[in-house]
């Protein structure tokens, strides 16, 4: 084959060239919905919990935090589908310091749009989280992808079991004193 060209994120055939990762560019985890081990009946069951999996919702916001590890210096790109009209996207970056992480840190958001540009320049790359928070009718929300670069790609649909084993990966189950451990 000498003569196919993919799109500009893919392969490009006609030369051998790639211009941008092939998989594992999707950032978010679970970002179609379809890990809900807690068995949440909807996004928005209990304000200030994970409803479906890696999705803390807190009454108002839907939000997901990317772990420092996963978060370098450059340009990311946020997308998502909804099904409305009123989704509205912010990120936060937020440092590693136990007062001032996490999804209700008290920092102030930045309001970025669908397919919209989000820049990571920290002093020291991989110290920072990056916290991504969706308000509006969340129910809508779909097809949620962070990635690096400058250009939204379709959506990247990764096999259920490497979904379900990155959520698992962030997924526990408490119990009260005195309860055995067992299926829930």
């Amino acid at each position: 084959i000498t003569d196919i060209t993919a799109t500009a994120d893919e392969i490009n055939l006609v030369d051998g060239s790639v211009s941008g990762p092939l998989s594992h560019r999707n950032l978010i985890i679970n970002g179609d919905f379809r890990i809900n081990q807690r068995g949440a009946t909807s996004r928005t069951q209990t304000s200030s919990a994970y409803n479906y999996d890696r999705w803390y919702y807190d009454g108002t916001y839907l939000y997901q935090g990317v772990e420092d590890k996963n978060v370098r210096n450059g340009t990311f790109t946020l997308s998502w589908t909804d099904s409305g009209s009123d989704i509205s996207a912010h990120y936060v970056i937020s440092t590693d310091s136990s007062n001032n992480n996490g999804p209700n840190s008290g920092l102030t958001y930045t309001s970025v749009s669908n397919g919209g540009q989000i820049t990571v320049n920290e002093t020291t790359e991989y110290s920072k989280h990056l916290w991504i928070r969706f308000g509006g009718t969340v129910a809508n929300l779909s097809k949620v992808q962070l990635e690096e670069g400058s250009v939204a790609t379709p959506f990247e649909h990764r096999s259920f079991a490497e979904e379900l084993t990155r959520c698992e990966r962030y997924y526990q189950n408490s119990f009260n004193d005195g309860n055995v451990p067992g299926p829930s």
